[in-house]
Protein backbone atom coordinates (compact mmCIF):
# COMPACT_ATOMS: atom_id res chain seq x y z
CA UNK A 1 0.00 0.00 0.00
CA UNK A 2 1.47 3.34 -1.10
CA UNK A 3 0.19 5.21 1.90
CA UNK A 4 2.13 3.13 4.46
CA UNK A 5 5.58 4.13 3.24
CA UNK A 6 4.62 7.76 3.00
CA UNK A 7 3.08 7.69 6.48
CA UNK A 8 6.39 6.48 7.95
CA UNK A 9 8.26 9.30 6.22
CA UNK A 10 5.64 11.82 7.33
CA UNK A 11 5.93 10.67 10.94
CA UNK A 12 9.64 11.43 11.04
CA UNK A 13 9.22 14.73 9.24
CA UNK A 14 6.27 15.84 11.32
CA UNK A 15 8.18 15.21 14.52
CA UNK A 16 11.22 17.06 13.29
CA UNK A 17 9.10 19.92 11.99
CA UNK A 18 7.34 20.11 15.37
CA UNK A 19 10.72 20.33 17.09
CA UNK A 20 11.91 23.06 14.73
CA UNK A 21 8.76 25.11 15.17
CA UNK A 22 8.85 24.94 18.94
CA UNK A 23 12.56 25.06 19.71
CA UNK A 24 14.43 26.92 17.01
CA UNK A 25 14.50 29.99 14.86
CA UNK A 26 16.44 28.37 12.02
CA UNK A 27 16.85 25.02 10.30
CA UNK A 28 14.53 23.30 7.93
CA UNK A 29 13.39 20.34 5.89
CA UNK A 30 13.79 20.17 2.12
CA UNK A 31 12.20 17.65 -0.26
CA UNK A 32 13.70 16.95 -3.67
CA UNK A 33 11.61 16.95 -5.78
CA UNK A 34 9.63 19.56 -3.88
CA UNK A 35 6.30 17.72 -4.27
CA UNK A 36 5.73 14.14 -3.11
CA UNK A 37 2.41 12.43 -3.72
CA UNK A 38 0.93 8.97 -3.18
CA UNK A 39 -0.90 9.39 -6.48
CA UNK A 40 2.42 9.66 -8.33
CA UNK A 41 5.16 7.85 -6.32
CA UNK A 42 8.71 8.97 -7.12
CA UNK A 43 12.17 8.51 -5.64
CA UNK A 44 12.83 11.50 -3.39
CA UNK A 45 15.40 12.88 -0.98
CA UNK A 46 14.71 14.57 2.33
CA UNK A 47 17.35 16.89 3.78
CA UNK A 48 17.02 17.93 7.40
CA UNK A 49 19.08 20.79 8.82
CA UNK A 50 18.99 21.50 12.54
CA UNK A 51 20.69 24.62 13.91
CA UNK A 52 23.75 24.59 16.17
CA UNK A 53 21.52 25.45 19.13
CA UNK A 54 20.31 21.83 19.05
CA UNK A 55 22.22 19.61 21.49
CA UNK A 56 22.92 15.88 21.13
CA UNK A 57 20.83 15.32 24.25
CA UNK A 58 17.79 17.20 22.87
CA UNK A 59 14.69 15.13 22.30
CA UNK A 60 12.90 14.95 18.95
CA UNK A 61 9.25 13.99 18.99
CA UNK A 62 7.58 12.31 16.06
CA UNK A 63 3.93 13.30 15.85
CA UNK A 64 1.08 12.10 13.69
CA UNK A 65 -2.30 13.77 13.74
CA UNK A 66 -1.21 15.75 16.79
CA UNK A 67 -0.22 12.68 18.82
CA UNK A 68 3.37 11.86 19.80
CA UNK A 69 4.20 8.43 18.38
CA UNK A 70 7.93 8.31 19.11
CA UNK A 71 10.60 10.25 20.95
CA UNK A 72 14.36 9.94 20.61
CA UNK A 73 17.52 11.88 21.33
CA UNK A 74 19.19 13.68 18.43
CA UNK A 75 22.38 11.71 19.12
CA UNK A 76 20.49 8.38 19.02
CA UNK A 77 19.66 8.84 15.34
CA UNK A 78 22.81 7.85 13.45
CA UNK A 79 21.54 9.59 10.31
CA UNK A 80 21.74 13.05 11.93
CA UNK A 81 25.39 14.11 11.71
CA UNK A 82 26.89 17.05 13.60
CA UNK A 83 28.64 19.45 11.22
CA UNK A 84 31.84 21.45 11.83
CA UNK A 85 29.79 24.63 12.42
CA UNK A 86 27.81 22.87 15.18
CA UNK A 87 24.64 22.42 13.10
CA UNK A 88 23.17 18.99 12.35
CA UNK A 89 22.50 17.49 8.92
CA UNK A 90 20.61 14.43 7.76
CA UNK A 91 19.95 13.39 4.18
CA UNK A 92 17.85 10.35 3.39
CA UNK A 93 16.59 8.87 0.17
CA UNK A 94 13.22 7.19 -0.20
CA UNK A 95 12.49 5.01 -3.19
CA UNK A 96 9.22 4.36 -4.95
CA UNK A 97 9.35 0.87 -3.41
CA UNK A 98 9.54 2.40 0.08
CA UNK A 99 6.59 4.66 -0.68
CA UNK A 100 4.51 1.74 -1.88
CA UNK A 101 5.52 -0.74 0.86
CA UNK A 102 2.64 -2.45 2.65
CA UNK A 103 1.75 -1.23 6.11
CA UNK A 104 3.30 -3.16 8.99
CA UNK A 105 0.90 -5.50 10.78
CA UNK A 106 -1.15 -3.96 13.57
CA UNK A 107 -0.01 -4.83 17.06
Amino acid sequence: MMVAGLVIVCLVLAGTFYYLLNNSSSGGITFSPATVSCANPVNFTVTLHLPSSVKASDTLRETFDGKVVNTFLVDDDSTIIKQSDGSWLSTSATSVDDMTAPAPPAV
